[in-house]
């Protein structure tokens, strides 16, 4: 589980995206892998890394087309700790903060063994309507 997390959740079909950066923990749990975002709260798991790196980028993608559909996005990323910057700038929860608010994210840091990953994930600019 070395290598780097590689997939793209761009939403955007305009050139007028904000970028944030989102940590990434993966782990495996009795032969299942995991990735997992602590700052979304979000899973995906698969028999295999490959599996769960493309579950978790399912996974996102049907998150962030409900929210962004539903008008929500920024409200659910503020209940999960997030700062609404200015209308380009996002900035996720830090590990401090996750670790303090997220039973699952703390179970995952005392319990298991781990790898974090940084990954870049575009929003379209238009949350913000």
């Amino acid at each position: 589980m070395n290598d780097r997390l590689n997939f793209k959740a761009e939403l955007s079909n305009e050139d007028s995206t904000v970028e944030t950066e989102l940590a990434l923990v993966s782990f495996q749990e009795e032969g299942v892998y995991f990735v997992y975002c602590p700052a979304l709260d979000l899973t995906g798991y698969g028999d295999n890394e490959e599996e769960a790196k493309s579950s978790f980028a399912t996974t996102l993608k049907i998150y962030l087309d409900y929210t962004i559909n539903n008008n929500t996005l920024l409200e659910d990323l503020e209940k999960h700790g997030w700062r609404i910057k200015s209308k380009n700038k996002l900035k996720s929860p830090d590990f401090a903060f996750l670790f303090k608010h997220n039973e699952q994210f703390k179970s995952i840091v005392n319990y298991r063994s781990f790898s974090k990953y940084n990954e870049i994930v575009k929003f379209p600019e238009y949350i913000y309507a």
